[in-house]
């Protein structure tokens, strides 16, 4: 490494006679400058996730090199997980709880898409090996979808919801549960749209779970 501007503090007491002293010291120096690199380097990478400084001689040679202990991970890539992301996310304004499952699932896969993470609820975003590089990350993220899911649920299903394993496992109970096409289904959404009332709802709140129950029964009319 070339350092350039390096300034030698030499006066009357520094002990500097002649060529050698000044050599000397200069040397002391710095290697006490790459020392103070090599430490800080290392606080930094470990701190704020910035390449750390390393140092190695080989004889008369010394290499400087940048290293990251980070796995950098491609924006386009569904392990990417942007800074501003947190788990306390809510897709829907209206928390899902137990009616209108086609409605609201249609709002979370759409949330989903938008934020490349359909593959951890469909199984295509397979969780890594034990030995892999990107395992924390996987985890990291699936754990963030997992979290957004029951954050749009209502309290009782989400209590009901919290030991599934991944998200994968969570959205496959939702479907198991709730997206169901047989006559009994139907039966029930006819049955729960003839029931509503809107009681302590307020007007708009009145009018979404109708809509909402409206869109299902007609989905599940196409689809039979």
């Amino acid at each position: 490494m070339t350092v350039q501007n390096f300034k030698l503090d030499l006066d009357e007491s520094s002990g500097a006679r002649g060529l050698n002293d000044v050599i000397i010291v200069a040397a002391k120096q710095h290697s006490l400058l790459l020392n103070l690199l090599d430490s800080s380097s290392l606080f930094l990478s470990q701190k704020l996730h910035l390449p750390r400084i390393s140092r190695t001689v080989a004889g008369d040679q010394e290499t400087v090199v940048l290293s990251s202990s980070t796995t950098i991970v491609d924006i386009s890539n569904p392990l990417y997980m942007h800074p501003s992301e947190n788990a306390g996310t809510m897709f829907v304004s209206v928390p899902f709880d137990g009616i209108g499952y086609r409605s609201w699932r249609r709002g979370v896969l759409r949330a989903l898409s938008v934020k490349n993470k359909i593959g951890f609820i469909n199984g295509k975003v397979k969780k890594p090996d034990a030995s892999s590089t990107t395992l924390g990350q996987w985890e990291r993220c699936d754990d963030m979808v997992t979290s957004w899911i029951l954050n749009s649920l209502s309290k009782e299903l989400t209590d009901s919801l919290q030991y599934v394993n991944d998200a994968k496992e969570l959205w496959q109970e939702l479907e198991d549960r709730y997206d169901q096409t047989n006559g009994a289904k139907l039966y029930q959404l006819q049955k729960e749209i003839n029931d509503l009332s809107q009681g302590t709802l307020d007007i708009t709140g009145y009018y979404t779970k109708m809509k909402n129950l409206w869109e299902e029964l007609n989905t599940l009319n196409v689809a039979a």
